[in-house]
């Protein structure tokens, strides 16, 4: 699985960046690393936090935004808006229909 960073117009929308989204799971698993061989500097990250540092990623390369958008793995995930916060950026996200807010 991998996380992307697009960026949008219009009528058309491209990929910016990608990152490899490594499950727990399938980091800490031995023979699950070996059947697909991972570079051993590749970290369990949660997609959040990779979303996170894709964001700066396309900051640091340069490429302008007027928001960010997400979807509700993201909306629903307080550090993740917290890091956005942080960051000052605007944002739209969406969130499940059963999350409470306080």
């Amino acid at each position: 699985m991998t996380v992307n960073c697009h960026d949008a117009e219009r009528s058309l929308a491209w990929p910016v960046a990608t990152r490899l989204y490594l499950p727990k799971q399938g980091a800490i698993d031995p023979d699950r690393r070996n059947k697909a061989p991972l570079p051993q500097e590749v970290e369990v990250q949660t997609k959040p936090a990779i979303a996170l540092a894709l964001r700066d990623h396309a900051r640091e390369l340069g490429i302008r935004h007027a928001a960010v958008t997400a979807e509700g793995d993201y909306g629903d995930n307080p550090n993740f808006l917290a890091g956005l916060e942080l960051r000052k950026e605007r944002y739209v996200a969406a969130v499940r229909c059963d999350v409470s807010v306080a």
